[in-house]
This record gives C-alpha cells, sequence and structure tokens, in this order.
C-alpha cells in the first residue's frame, strides 16, 4: 500500500478499531472521540470521517439479503426437469446440486464420456 493513514497493518488495525469505536458513538460523543483519538494525525482523521460518512450513506444496505434465501431453491424447482433428456449428443443422467445461480447436472456423452453441466437460472 502507498502512503496516506494504513501505510502497514498496523496502521490499518488502528484505523479500523478508531472507526469501529467511532459508529459506537453518537452526536457530540463521536466527535469529541474523534477529536481526541486523531488530533495527532490529519490524514487518519480525513480516512475515518470519510469511512463514517460512507457508512452513513450505506444504511442497511448489506444487512438485509436482497431477495429470500429459499428463491433458488424455488426457481431451480420451477423450471422443468432435464433429467433423461438429451442435450445435443449428451445425455442427462442426474441433478448434482442447484442454488440460485441455477442447477448442475452429471452427463454422458453418447459414447460414454461423462460430462457435468450447468444451467443458469
Amino acid at each position: 500500500m502507498g502512503g496516506g493513514p494504513w501505510r502497514d497493518s498496523g496502521a490499518l488495525a488502528a484505523g479500523q478499531g478508531t472507526v469501529d469505536a467511532a459508529l459506537e458513538r453518537e452526536g457530540e460523543a463521536r466527535a469529541r472521540f474523534l477529536s481526541e483519538a486523531t488530533e495527532d494525525d490529519p490524514s487518519l482523521a480525513a480516512e475515518v470521517l470519510s469511512l463514517l460518512a460512507s457508512d452513513q450513506q450505506a444504511g442497511a444496505f448489506l444487512s438485509t439479503p436482497p431477495l429470500p434465501p429459499s428463491l433458488g431453491e424455488s426457481v431451480a424447482a420451477a423450471g422443468p426437469s432435464l433429467l433423461g433428456r438429451y442435450i445435443g449428443p449428451y445425455r442427462v443422467l442426474a441433478e448434482i446440486g442447484h442454488g440460485g445461480m441455477g442447477t448442475v447436472y452429471r452427463a454422458v456423452h453418447d459414447d460414454d464420456r461423462p460430462l457435468q453441466g450447468h444451467e443458469s437460472t
């Protein structure tokens, strides 16, 4: 890493600790804490304030999943099964697994070459 407040892992840990401690305070208590914690390092103060502003702007953006956890399973279950069907020269033998990104199948070529393929949802 280059210059700035995060010049090494110790500075990064200290900076993160300062951000975490500031997040536990509000209003005047936060301002007083930041003034005391960063008085000897103006670049640290600027970086901590920037991170706090980003945290406030993000709000609860990542605290809840964008989709229900079972959506991947219901999407996979909603489509027709490929078991036993041919895709080109490959016959689908089994479903290996499925999730939010699709379903993975085991297949075999007409000349018995195995294949594992992915169907996107």
